[in-house]
């Protein structure tokens, strides 16, 4: 089971997909549609992540080389249910949190839109804003701008006078990039707009949950950085 985008009338959607051998032969059955992609959900680097990967698994079951369904649990893995029957997307937590932040996004992409500002971009701003000095890899080390789509944004926002680049002293090959006073100035503008939206958020709720989410998301995170670390992201080499 996996997702794909389907193009219609120029217009792309969000399904999941399901694998079936059927007379030695790879059928793909749409198990539910998920919706239209907006172009900047559609552009979002982790939903572009995900679907190379499924692109990628569809391509090695045709091919023969895939013996177990995706869904299956590597040897000694515990914790999730591991008969792929029995599997739910809408209860995977990678999914779940991926999808939340998705539609965290989908409000203020249409703002910065209609002032004028890529969601994109506006992370290389606030990034700058948070950390000061960064390099082009830093940036992406440290966010969610995309490999690929680094230098464009960069590009972008030094032309508009946001973004400056500095040669280090040190290492002639490493230029540190920073807000400009007009980028600081931009940045600071929009702030009050995402601690409300943060406030709103949160008001779903009571301040003791507040603080245990704090604490889990903390605890997730490490936990995914363990697991990041290791060859079949389990954590178990």
């Amino acid at each position: 089971m996996f997702l794909r985008t389907k193009t219609v009338s120029g217009k792309r959607y969000l399904q999941i997909v399901e694998n079936r051998w059927d007379a030695g032969k790879v059928r793909q059955r749409v198990i539910a549609s998920l919706g239209r992609l907006g172009p900047d959900l559609a552009a979002d680097p982790k939903l572009t992540g995900l679907l190379a990967s499924a692109r990628r698994l569809a391509a090695s079951v045709a091919a023969g080389n895939a013996t177990e369904a995706p869904s299956a649990a590597p040897e000694g893995a515990t914790g999730w249910a591991r008969d792929r029957e029995t599997f739910s997307l809408d209860s995977y937590l990678p999914y779940r949190i991926e999808r939340l932040s998705q539609v965290i996004g989908e409000g203020s992409a249409r703002f910065y839109r209609q002032h004028g500002i890529a969601t994109q971009d506006w992370r290389v701003l606030v990034l700058l804003h948070s950390y000061g000095r960064l390099t082009a890899s830093e940036l992406v080390d440290r966010g969610t701008v995309p490999k690929a789509g680094i230098s464009r944004a960069v590009a972008r926002l030094t032309e508009r006078g946001l973004v400056q680049g500095q040669a280090d002293t040190a290492d002639a090959r490493r230029v540190n990039l920073c807000l400009t006073r007009e980028g600081r100035d931009f940045v600071e503008r929009f702030l009050p707009y995402n601690l409300a939206r943060q406030e709103r958020l949160l008001a779903a709720l009571a301040p003791e949950e507040q603080a245990q989410l704090d604490r889990i998301l903390c605890k997730l995170q490490s936990r995914a950085a363990e697991m990041a670390g290791t060859r079949d992201g389990l954590g178990s080499d």
